[in-house]
């Protein structure tokens, strides 16, 4: 009776754990399909140019593989979806996502118990890339050399390449050619017969760069080094040509010698060796056109660099002349209103109204692509007093606040390294918007440290909000129909944002704050 007990025991135990088993593997079957489906959802979202979704779809996956514990492959495509954030200019996203991805490798070294160099270097080529785009040479210097760290860890001949590349990108992007010129060398002593492939590659990406950066220096010098390279490769494949016919020549020779008896032989001996001739002589002229045909595509790429800068040109040249050619018609009819003003009042209002709309539209076209065309170009920094600073906006910002509004600025006592004529600009524009939409409640300007080089000016309202519809399209220009100038042109954003971006820094709207309105400036020095 006890061993029939025992057996049925053990068999219950058998069956339990083979379909705890057959669970577990449905699951991560489910898991793997998921994930897929996401892959492909991510990737058709991209095709589709719906760049939010496969950031977010993105964004999933890595949170996914995060909890499954596959960090390698989480890494991977959280560092895809901050690729997204970099192109789309969300440098604040892109910053708060790097934690998220270094947090990751910090648990997969705690996990592993050693230390996960490839995906630190990873990460720190994604963290090159936007301090690139900012124009942050020190960080980009110094990501640099915590890769060259991780590189080091690694010992492999491929991390040590693709460092050398990241180096010379570098060197380029920040207008140091020497340097750039020196690593290029350095990567083409590193690459053996048959890389040639890839380092077109390398250049391809770096003329990339160039025609991205639009920089005619960059472009010009880059082309002298690729022209020299591709000399030294052509030479190379044509030396290599050259010993096998040497080769080929030195045997016929030989069997001549010996077989001096049979002249048939010898003669076709000399027929083929004419015919080998005969192709070198076609691949030295194949070369040369080769090299014809490189020089009138240089040529033809320093007149479209040429182009481009004159295009520029006509374009900020025209708006300046169209605007001063309009401004005294503008000027002259405001006069005349005031002429009529007697008679027509309201016509006469409604005119001079219309008028100095269209002036200050003007005004802010011109603006823009003064902005746009200098975009690259820090402004200098001065060093503000914040609680001197705050007590100015509140003077020029009270008188247009309504009776029902509470105004408050969190005044710290400190001093901060920033351009203050264009961080007033932003700032009061930000509130004089939020007192023309808040009836009533609160509007609150707040200043923030965020690190030793970051900190931020955030402005809460309690307005009616703005329509999630319209929030992608916020800060970017003429993207939005005004309507009617009289009540604004919707450029003032457009220009607050290009304007933060010549602090060194970003402006942004906080979808997430749903009681009105919040704005965050946020500036590094």
């Amino acid at each position: 009776m006890l061993q029939t007990t025992t057996l049925l025991k053990n068999r219950f135990i058998l069956v339990v754990a083979l379909l705890l088993g057959l669970n577990l593997s449905l699951l991560a079957q489910t898991s793997a399909e998921r994930l897929e489906t996401l892959k492909a959802n991510a990737e058709t979202a991209l095709e589709n140019k719906q760049i939010i979704r496969a950031r977010d779809t993105y964004l999933r996956i890595f949170s996914t593989y995060s909890e499954m514990g596959d960090y390698a492959q989480a890494v991977t495509y959280g560092l895809k979806a901050n690729e997204i954030n970099i192109s789309e200019r969300a440098y604040k996203e892109a910053f708060d996502l790097f934690r998220s991805i270094n947090s990751v490798i910090v648990l997969a070294e705690e996990k592993s118990k050693k230390p996960q160099p490839l995906l630190s270097y990873q990460l720190g080529s994604e963290r090159l890339l936007l301090y690139q785009k900012l124009k942050r040479d020190s960080l980009a210097n110094w990501q640099l050399n915590r890769m060259e760290g991780f590189a080091k860890q690694m010992n492999s001949d491929s991390i040590d390449k693709n460092l050398v590349v990241q180096k010379m990108s570098n060197s380029f992007t920040f207008g140091r050619y020497a340097e750039g010129e020196k690593y290029l060398q350095q990567l083409g002593s590193m690459q053996g017969s048959d890389d040639s492939q890839q380092m077109e590659g390398y250049y391809n990406q770096l003329f990339a760069a160039a025609r991205q950066a639009n920089n005619a220096a960059f472009t010009t010098q880059l082309y002298k080094q690729y022209i020299a390279w591709k000399d030294s490769v052509n030479h190379a494949a044509a030396e290599a040509k050259f010993q096998t016919l040497q080769s080929q020549y030195d045997e016929v020779n030989e069997i001549l010698s010996q077989k001096e008896e049979k002249l048939t032989v010898k003669q076709w001996y000399i027929i083929l060796l004419c015919i080998i001739l005969g192709g070198a002589l076609v691949l030295i002229i194949l070369l040369f056109l080769a090299r014809l045909s490189a020089a009138f595509k240089m040529k033809k790429m320093k007149r479209m660099v040429q182009v481009s800068d004159e295009r520029n040109q006509r374009h900020t040249l025209f708006i300046a002349n169209v605007t001063n050619e309009i401004e005294p018609s503008l000027k002259h009819l405001q006069n005349s209103a005031s002429d009529i003003s007697a008679t027509s009042p309201d016509d006469a209002k409604a005119i001079i109204a219309e008028s100095q709309a269209l002036l200050k539209f003007l005004d802010h076209i011109k603006e823009l692509s003064q902005l746009e065309n200098s975009l690259n170009e820090l402004y200098p920094t001065d060093t503000i007093n914040l609680k001197d600073f705050f007590e100015e906006l509140d003077a020029k910002t009270r008188p247009t606040i309504m009776s029902d509004v509470n105004l408050t600025f969190d005044t710290p006592k400190m001093q901060v390294s920033a351009n203050k004529e264009h961080l007033e600009k932003v700032l009061l524009h930000l509130l004089r918007n939020a007192a023309i939409f808040t009836k009533e409640g609160n509007i609150r300007m707040e200043f923030k440290k965020r690190g030793a080089q970051t900190f931020q000016f955030i402005l809460t309202d309690n307005g009616p909000g703005i329509a999630p519809e319209l929030q992608e399209n916020l800060f970017k220009p003429f993207n939005q129909a005004s309507g009617n100038l009289v009540k604004g042109d919707k450029l003032g954003l457009p220009i607050c944002y290009m304007m933060a971006v010549k602090m060194n820094g970003t402006l942004s709207l906080d979808s997430t704050y749903k009681r009105g309105c919040r704005f965050i400036l946020e500036l590094h020095t």
